[in-house]
């Protein structure tokens, strides 16, 4: 985005920010709110203090503000950021030089017509959800702000001020917000599709996918952003997820899953009751294990698995090794 270089602003910003606290001295009560709410900023996080004996690179730019009168017990002024403040007609303010993408909205007919399907609606707002949103620090320093060293004397040097935070009144701001609500909303998503399916299925009854069909695999390659925009296994998975006569199979040559070797006379209630997530890829289970020595496989799984367990417990020298010792069956 082309713009002009953007000005310090200090001036213009030192000159309104007296003019308000002119104002607020007015009224004792109003100026110690205004204070409050600047420290309450700073308590949380939001915003830092500048040393100004520090040199700094990069571009410095301080934002002017003042109060909003609310009709409110609480709170009754709010503070307004100023960032479209030009230092003159020639000289861009800070919203000029950022980008205005509108935020994705929901459909607002959808939204109209889902508040009608019921008796009840209910509306949520997050608390200073801007304010919630982290800002790079080598962007903080375009929006110093100056505010009383001791709020409680109008007279008190000025003392610099930056955001930490996301501010309200920035024209990119709402797009900001909006990204990152819904990347966390992708992300708890995500999370809660694996953790449902972890648990209501088992990894023995899991299909095979070849990386080069894993849409998942993609992030991994080091694809650049035309390719990842054109991928159209990203977009639609592998051409093959539709037909299961054409789902690929691991290569039972290389690998062979213990799960073809199940009792047939062990229920499948039981299998589904076991934790699965050791049935991986073992090589030949006749390499560990003389399975036609014993009447029940899944009983032994149970004592091979129980006595992996009570090794992970043990030190080196108590753990069990070598064929599984009567004493282990009768213990089960």
């Amino acid at each position: 985005m082309e713009h002009d270089e953007l000005p310090s602003n200090y001036t213009v910003t030192r000159r309104r920010t007296e003019n308000v606290i002119k104002k607020l001295s007015q009224d004792p009560k109003l100026l110690k709110k205004y204070g409050d709410i600047i420290a309450e900023q700073e308590r949380r996080g939001f915003v830092e203090t500048v040393d100004e004996k520090e040199q700094k690179g990069g571009k410095i730019h301080y934002i002017p503000h003042h109060p909003i009168h609310k009709e409110s017990s609480t709170t009754p002024i709010r503070i307004v950021y100023d960032c479209s403040c030009r230092q003159s007609p020639s000289h861009p303010s800070l919203n000029d030089c950022l980008m205005d993408t509108p935020p994705k909205l929901n459909d607002l007919t959808k939204l109209l017509v889902q508040f009608r399907a019921n008796q009840f609606a209910t509306c949520t707002d997050i608390e200073k959800a801007f304010l919630h949103v982290g800002l790079s620090e080598e962007d903080r320093d375009v929006t110093r702000f100056l505010w009383l060293s001791d709020p409680t004397n109008p007279g008190s040097q000025l003392k610099t001020y930056r955001f930490k935070a996301v501010l309200f009144g920035a024209t990119s701001s709402p797009f900001i917000l909006n990204a990152t609500i819904q990347k966390h909303l992708k992300q708890f998503g995500n999370t809660n599709r694996v953790k449902e399916i972890t648990e209501l299925t088992h990894p023995y009854k899991w299909r095979y996918c070849p990386t080069d069909n894993n849409p998942a695999d993609l992030l991994t390659r080091g694809l650049t952003i035309e390719q990842f925009d054109q991928s159209i296994l990203w977009r639609k998975g592998p051409n093959w997820l539709t037909d299961s006569t054409k789902w690929p199979e691991l290569n039972s040559a290389k690998n062979t899953v213990l799960t073809s070797l199940v009792d047939d006379s062990e229920s499948e209630e039981e299998i589904d009751n076991l934790d699965m997530t050791h049935q991986n890829s073992l090589g030949s289970i006749t390499n560990i294990l003389n399975i036609s020595n014993h009447g029940s496989y899944m009983k032994l799984l149970r004592i091979t698995v129980i006595r992996f367990i009570r090794n992970c417990r043990r030190d080196r020298i108590s753990r069990k090794s070598g064929l599984l010792e009567v004493n282990e069956f009768k213990q089960q």
